[in-house]
């Protein structure tokens, strides 16, 4: 595999009530400015939770995200960066992420975009890598979920992929007395060959 470059985000949660979407933008902005760095990458993933809850139209921050969502795809058109928005946990993302595909479409931008709100697996022909995307609370739980990545493999004719992005958490991610759905970390270890990026848990790990 030749030199593949992506910066990965999460939990970015636009139209948070204590932090302000605007000073989150500007954060965002800085975190991807449109400089020959930031041109040098082939992904950008925004790997769940891009919203803290459901917004409606007249709220104040809508046309500050539609604005950043139109910058971000203008970039990557810009700079041929592919940008992949992944679905976070339901009571945050809500689906909201589709208005990356309308503002992409209704704008005439022409990105290399896809919301992935399914568990799926996608072969990106120019540089030779499988990539795994695995969505907040997908029903049946972890153990469901790792049987259908397992499934996925299988009819590809893939022992691994590349890498993988994931909304959730480790069982390592929180301690054992918290009664919450946790992936188990060595088995992804196993079906991922480079790196496996997870948000959910706002710490680095």
């Amino acid at each position: 595999m030749k030199q593949f470059k992506l910066a990965v985000l999460s939990d970015i949660h636009l139209g948070h009530k204590r932090t302000s979407t605007i000073e989150i933008i500007k954060n965002l902005r800085k975190a991807l400015p449109d400089d020959s760095q930031t041109a040098e990458l082939d992904m950008v993933v925004l790997a769940g939770d891009v919203f803290d809850g459901l917004l409606t139209l007249p709220q104040d921050e809508v046309s500050d995200i539609d604005a950043w969502i139109a910058h971000l795809l203008r970039l990557c058109k810009k700079h041929d960066i592919m940008l992949r928005v992944l679905e976070g946990t339901p009571s945050h993302d809500w689906k909201q992420s589709e208005r990356f595909v309308t503002m992409n479409e209704a704008g005439q931008i022409g990105a290399d975009l896809r919301y992935v709100k399914e568990l799926s697996i996608e072969y990106v022909q120019q540089h030779d890598i499988h990539l795994l995307y695995v969505p907040d609370e997908l029903p049946g739980g972890p153990e469901k979920t790792l049987e259908q990545v397992k499934s996925l493999l299988k009819a590809r004719g893939l022992s691994q992929v590349d890498f993988a992005f994931m909304h959730g958490q480790f069982e390592y991610q929180l301690p054992e007395h918290i009664k919450a759905p946790k992936h188990s970390s060595l088995d992804y270890l196993q079906l991922v060959k480079h790196l496996v990026f997870i948000g959910h848990v706002h710490t680095h790990s």
